[in-house]
């Protein structure tokens, strides 16, 4: 099914209907009043046009804006789900703020019948946010759940169906798996609804994400702090670790917090793509901190707005940010479009196996022991590099190295299976936002091409500041906008 040709036409349903219901001169779906009043105590959710009431034109002003006209809205009262962004399904919600009693618009007094069933949100299952969400009380080691499509069986909790899932309370040591029959379900879409969760585990990932077919959305409920630890040793179904470990997309969104504390191995990870959209977001681990084999995106690329994107990323022991997918082309990618995030890592700040990515937001790394390392003794003759694969370690003559790869921004690149001919990727491209490194490595570092058409840099490093083992490219020489890069490098072996 075209998601996005189907919200089009719930979208332009809803249109129609809000105009029948004008034409008539009747208040919509007759709540108009009581939407008002309700407005004045819920502050101004759903007042839309900001014109200090709920009513039709709000709904209309909403259906528009989606719709791609140039209308104005306050984003804040049109968020109705709090989740940081505007769009269908605060339309769906709306509407039904609007109708109240839950009954059908198209029987209400004065509003035309609709001829086309699928101005019906429910027409789309794995978009359907009208639905009932179910709800998990955890309690110790024991959890209740209401609704279908969730089994317990002592501190063990399965999802079995689409839909969202409000979870909250403590689990000392269970297990929440997420298990949907892709054929069954071909669009499913999972949301857990963390809303004041503590979720460990002492004998596998305390989150696993078995199967679904479109993605596993974790959601963060506004005002709400949310934790998920795993144990020193363990290995989950998939042979693997992590705290939150899925083999499907996962997305993390909203206006609450979530703590994830990775003491085994990694903290978040994927094997397919890792999205985080909004969010205060805090990953402590010993190894990578956030892994997506295929992706690794933080920020919406269609928001305008981050300011309630943070992600912070801790790692004792390997990489912060990592994508590891060097076998397809066109994947292995960390891409920046907002937020503030701040990287901590023994070994490589950020690392894309193809290409990383960054249009804006504002970006901290820190590596190994900063700009301050200093080599213990002195390198001569042949040096080995068990880390860095090209441009590693002992390569340029630097003898005040690390024996690890603690670049700030690494992008690799494809190799053939020699390990000793670059075939594409390992692209670094940066257009806009703020990054500050502080590496015992080089700063940036890329196999294939750097490419900087704008943001500010602060560099200290122990080794290069920019590093590209193909073209470096600063500027736009098209536009003759140079101005737009400013690089400030207080620290380092060899510039550029």
């Amino acid at each position: 099914m075209n998601r996005q040709k189907n919200t089009r036409t719930i979208l332009s349903g809803i249109l129609s209907l809000v105009i029948a219901g004008s034409y008539t001169g009747a208040a919509f779906y007759g709540t108009e009043a009581n939407a008002a009043e309700e407005a004045k105590t819920e502050a101004v959710s759903g007042d839309v046009n900001g014109d200090e009431s709920v009513n039709s034109s709000d709904l209309l002003t909403m259906t528009k804006y989606l719709l791609g006209n140039d209308v104005k809205i306050v984003k804040e009262n049109a968020d109705l789900n709090s989740d940081g962004k505007v769009n269908i399904i605060d339309a769906v919600l709306l509407t039904g703020k609007l109708r109240g009693d839950g009954t059908d618009p198209a029987t209400e007094p004065g509003a035309e019948p609709s001829a086309d069933p699928a101005v019906d949100p429910t027409s789309d299952p794995a978009a359907d946010p009208a639905g009932e969400t179910k709800t998990i009380v955890l309690n110790g080691n024991s959890a209740t759940a209401e609704g279908s499509g969730v089994k317990v069986e002592g501190s063990i909790i399965t999802i079995s169906e689409p839909g969202t899932y409000a979870i909250s309370g403590k689990l000392d040591d269970g297990q929440i798996i997420v298990d949907v029959d892709k054929t069954a379900y071909p669009e499913g879409v999972v949301e857990l609804s963390l809303e004041g969760a503590e979720i460990t585990s002492k004998t596998t990932s305390p989150v696993y994400v078995a199967s679904v077919a479109d993605e596993c959305v974790i959601k963060l409920k506004k005002g709400t702090e949310n934790v998920i630890s795993d144990s020193k040793e363990y290995t989950n179904a998939d042979g693997s670790s992590g705290a939150i470990y899925s083999k499907d997309d996962l997305k993390i969104k909203g206006k609450g917090s979530l703590t994830v504390n990775g003491n085994c191995t990694d903290g978040i990870v994927s094997k397919d793509s890792v999205k985080i959209f909004n969010g205060t977001v805090t990953v402590n681990a010993v190894d990578d901190g956030i892994r997506g084999k295929d992706s690794v995106k933080i920020g919406d690329s269609d928001d305008t707005e981050f300011t309630d994107l943070a992600v912070t990323v801790n790692s004792t022991e390997g990489d912060g940010i990592r994508a590891t997918n060097g076998s397809e082309e066109g994947k292995g990618k960390v891409i920046i479009n907002g937020g503030t995030v701040n990287v901590t890592a023994y070994a490589d700040g950020i690392q894309a196996e193809q290409t990383f990515t960054m249009n804006g937001g504002d970006l901290t790394v820190k590596t190994y022991e900063g700009s301050t390392y200093t080599a213990s003794g002195s390198q001569t003759g042949e040096t080995t590099n068990p880390w860095g694969g090209r441009g590693g370690m002992g390569m340029d003559g630097n003898a005040n190295k690390t024996d690890v790869s603690a670049k700030g921004i690494k992008a690799v690149g494809i190799y053939d299976e020699a390990g000793t001919t670059w075939q594409s990727g390992g692209d670094i491209i940066i257009s806009g936002g703020t990054v500050t490194v502080d590496s015992s490595d080089d700063a940036l570092h890329c196999g294939g091409s750097m490419t900087i058409t704008g943001g500010v840099f602060s560099i200290a490093t122990v080794d290069d500041a920019f590093h590209s083992d193909h073209e470096l490219t600063i500027g736009t020489k098209d536009s003759g906008k140079y101005d737009d890069v400013q690089i400030y490098v207080s620290k380092c072996y060899e510039g550029v």
